[in-house]
């Protein structure tokens, strides 16, 4: 499976002493964020956690009429 680093996978809370790469600043405890994963060249896929503002919502596609 493929990741792309900008989309996703769900709102939560992060582990104690993850960073935000977007802005560089800690995530407090029990502050929302945004779960992401990445593929990297070796090993299994790397799981990071942004602030929820600097991580945009996905698109969301159109729904049909």
């Amino acid at each position: 499976m493929s990741y792309s680093a900008l989309d996703p996978e769900y709102d939560t809370f992060c582990p104690p002493g993850e960073t935000c790469p977007g802005c560089k600043k800690p995530i407090k405890s029990l502050e929302p964020c945004r779960r992401v994963v990445t593929d990297r060249q070796s090993g299994g896929p790397l799981v990071i956690y942004r602030h929820i503002n600097c991580c945009p919502e996905p698109p969301r596609p159109e729904q049909a009429d």
